[in-house]
């Protein structure tokens, strides 16, 4: 099933997460992105980072700011 919308692709960040945990994961779809755009396509991908509180202190103690969890009845597939 193709459609133009880009997939949202959660990230979850949660108290002492590793940096590279989320750097990571957001990297790839970034990349993937880039790609997609530079063979004339849509973006295929809309990465965002989520958490419970909305800030969380990574393990280096570095603050990440994030997206609220989805509500529960939310579908996980978009």
């Amino acid at each position: 099933m193709q459609t133009d919308m880009p997939r949202t692709v959660d990230v979850l960040a949660f108290p002492d997460v590793q940096l590279l945990d989320v750097a990571g994961p957001l990297q790839v779809f970034a990349t993937a992105n880039e790609l997609a755009v530079a063979a004339g396509m849509p973006r295929p991908y809309r990465p965002r980072v989520i958490s419970r509180d909305g800030v969380v202190n990574a393990s280096a103690r570095l603050g990440l700011v994030a997206h609220a969890l989805p509500d529960a009845s939310e579908a996980c597939t978009r």
